[in-house]
């Protein structure tokens, strides 16, 4: 993007900045890691297992414990995805599951919209857009959007559920990829409201994922479920990067913007099926 002696010339001391100011904050953030207090932690589990005992007994009430308990055939376990969650299933029973793949399709899916807005969006800027400095500026209220948006799509699905939440994220997502271009006619103003608000709805699956992954398989193996999902960003990212630089040349920002929002429009189609609550 740049050919510039004198900007390039500056990219190996930014480097050399950067990693300085990651490894301080890095350095920081270790140091206040500790253990939470064993009384905490007494609390902590003394409630969820109150929890699970509610949520059996509610069920027995029901008659419908089959799902609930555990069962000597651990591929016929299927995730709780009515009240809490208290079947808790290891990495490997978690394979054996449908709903780990719809998760993991979803994920994929919606990874293809981060990493087209996230590495494109200066690019298709620059387009129409001669200031770099405002660019930067975009990018930086972008991030602000992209972590405040975490918190406002956590509190939505407290208030609602994972589907509709997710449902509203990804439609949010859509309408404003498939008006991106837009920006171009309307000026730089618009641009900068555009991209902020990208980023805030594309940030829902990072908040909204691992509460599914915690509905859906418990709480106890839930960091290594999670991961396990998380995997589809082995193949989103370069997947990503490859269709974006092959295609733009073939198909231009339009067809850019129209294929990465049938992506996420596809995964609402597993989105409604994964997670029932």
């Amino acid at each position: 993007y740049f050919d510039q002696p004198e900007v390039l010339h500056q990219v190996r001391k930014v480097f050399i900045l950067l990693g300085c100011c990651y490894a301080g904050m890095q350095l920081i953030g270790s140091l206040l890691l500790c253990d939470p207090p064993y009384e905490q932690e007494l609390i902590v589990n003394n409630t969820m297992e109150e929890e699970e005992q509610t949520a059996l007994q509610n069920y027995t009430k029901k008659g419908d414990t089959a799902s609930l308990l555990p069962s000597n055939h651990s591929e016929n376990r299927e995730p709780v995805s009515q009240g809490d969650d208290v079947v808790n299933l290891r990495p490997l029973e978690v394979l054996r599951s449908k709903y780990f793949y719809m998760l993991w399709v979803i994920f994929l899916l919606n990874g293809q919209g981060k990493v087209f807005i996230s590495t494109l969006y200066k690019a298709y800027g620059q387009t129409f857009i001669k200031d770099d400095s405002f660019l930067s500026v975009v990018g930086s209220f972008a991030a602000i959007f992209n972590a405040s948006g975490r918190i406002w799509w956590g509190f939505l699905a407290d208030k609602t559920s994972f589907r509709v939440s997710m449902m509203i994220s990804m439609a949010c997502f859509t309408c404003l990829i498939l008006t991106f271009q837009v920006t171009q006619l309307q000026g730089r103003e618009t641009f900068f409201i555009w991209v902020c608000l990208l980023f805030g709805s594309l940030s829902g699956s990072y908040s909204l994922l691992p509460t599914a992954t915690a509905k859906c398989f418990g709480r106890e193996y839930m960091a290594m479920n999670y991961g396990l999902v998380f995997t589809s960003q082995i193949i989103s990212s370069p997947l990503g990067a490859f269709l974006s630089q092959q295609l733009i040349s073939q198909i231009g920002w339009s067809g850019l913007c129209f294929m990465v929002s049938s992506f996420t429009f596809t995964s609402k189609f597993y989105t409604n099926n994964a997670v029932h609550t």
